[in-house]
Parts: C-alpha cells; sequence; structure tokens
C-alpha cells in the first residue's frame, strides 16, 4: 500500500497572507479550522505539510529538521514574493519555526502557541514512539512489540541532538525580532509550557502573553479554540491597518 504526504493547504483570499505551521509528529489539521477560519474573514491562509510527517516511521525518519525547516522557508519566501504582507502563526514546533522566520526576516505580526524553549532526547525519543505506534494504527497494521520501532529511533537520534541543537539557537536570538508577537499557552498543558511562554515573553521587544484556561498543548482543537481565532483574528487585523 503506498501513503501519501497529507497535502498542504492553500486558501485564497486577499492581499494579505497567513501562513501557518503545525506541529512535531502533527500534520496540516493542527491548524486546518484556523486556517478556514482566517480565509472567511479575507486572508490568504497557507498551511505547508512537513516531509515525512502523517506517514509510518520508517518514511518519517528519512527526513529531519533541516528538511521541515527548508519547507517552512521556502514557503515563506515565495508568499512574501506574492503578498502585501505575509503573518506566520504556529503550533509548537510550528511556533519555534514562526520564531526562526522572524528572527531571520522582518515579521510585522506573529503569533506562537505551546512552544517549548527546551525540549531533551528521552522525551522526544517518547513522541516518536507514540507517533511510530499511531502511524501504525491509522494505516492498519500489525504492530505487536515496539521492538520494530526501537532500532527507526536510536537511528534517528543525531537528527533528534539536532532538532534539540535548533531549539537552543531559536531561544538565544530572541532579541533579534523586530515585530510583535502574540504568546499562547494552556494552562492544561504541561507546566513547561507556561514556562516557555513566559521565557520568550520575557525576550521579546514587542509581545503579548496569553494564557487560555481550558486549553491543553494543541490550542487550535481545545475548548478555547474560538477565543483564540477571534484573538488573533483581532491581531492581524491590527496589523493590515
Amino acid at each position: 500500500m503506498k501513503i501519501k504526504s497529507p497535502k498542504p493547504i492553500v486558501l485564497e483570499g486577499n492581499k494579505h497572507a497567513v501562513l501557518l505551521l503545525h506541529s512535531f509528529t502533527g500534520t496540516v489539521r493542527d491548524v486546518k479550522r484556523l486556517a478556514e477560519a482566517l480565509n472567511e474573514v479575507g486572508y490568504t491562509a497557507v498551511v505547508p505539510s512537513y516531509p515525512g510527517h502523517g506517514l509510518p516511521i520508517e518514511q518519517f525518519i528519512q527526513c529531519d529538521i533541516d528538511d521541515w525547516w527548508q519547507t517552512v522557508e521556502s514557503t515563506y519566501l515565495k508568499l512574501v514574493e506574492t503578498y502585501e504582507t505575509v503573518a506566520v502563526i504556529g503550533v509548537s514546533l510550528g511556533g519555534l519555526f514562526t520564531l526562526k522566520l522572524a528572527e531571520k526576516y522582518l515579521i510585522k505580526r506573529t503569533a506562537v502557541m505551546s512552544v517549548p524553549m527546551k525540549k531533551d532526547l528521552d522525551g522526544l525519543k517518547m513522541r516518536l514512539a507514540q507517533y511510530a505506534s499511531r502511524m501504525y494504527q491509522t494505516f492498519g497494521m500489525q504492530f505487536e512489540m515496539a521492538e520494530p520501532n526501537t532500532g527507526h529511533i536510536e537511528a534517528y537520534t543525531e537528527s533528534i541532538q539536532k532538532f534539540i541543537s535548533m531549539i537552543d539557537d531559536i531561544m538565544s536570538q530572541l532579541d533579534q525580532i523586530q515585530g510583535e508577537v502574540i504568546v499562547m499557552y494552556g494552562d492544561r498543558d504541561d507546566i513547561t509550557y507556561k514556562e516557555s511562554a513566559e521565557y520568550i515573553h520575557q525576550h521579546l521587544k514587542k509581545s503579548v502573553l496569553q494564557a487560555y484556561e481550558n486549553s491543553g498543548h494543541l490550542m487550535t482543537h481545545g475548548q478555547d479554540k474560538q477565543e483564540i481565532t477571534q484573538e488573533i483574528i483581532r491581531f492581524l487585523g491590527e496589523g493590515d491597518n
């Protein structure tokens, strides 16, 4: 059975574009509803799909954070060539990429959700093991033991270390960001994400910190999703004026 990668989302709207970036081991579905809501009020909304995401672990590990970043950056640069303004929104890993873009390019408005200021090797390996199991179940594959995945994940250790190093680099350059950033976290998420949000907020020149008491990690799908969507629309609208 040939399994295809999730397709990017492109919703054409006006001359103001929004690039939306999904999470680590997630897919474009993470931010699909938000993209649709932004498009409904006029924005062009684009969601790239990171290579390997949404595919079995054997295919996932053929790519790493450099490949995902290349996809994000090339998509952003294409939008800049075409649209009058480009805002960026990201969840978790997508939030990290949003900050990295804002460090490298002058982006007027960005929004980040559930962003980690650091990650450890064991935690990321666990995430990959969970992802591997989920993908096997999703595609109806036989998955009785953890051993078949262990080798794949251990072989991916160098790529995980590269991921960790990129997070450190992003956090060390937050003061390079010139645009306005809204930093969001969920009170039902792990406490480390609140700590990360506060750290990021404190190290940015122009930012707003917002907590959502009914949200977990994937804030775009949580109980506060409507409130978050409206806040993002309001925030982006201020930048369009």
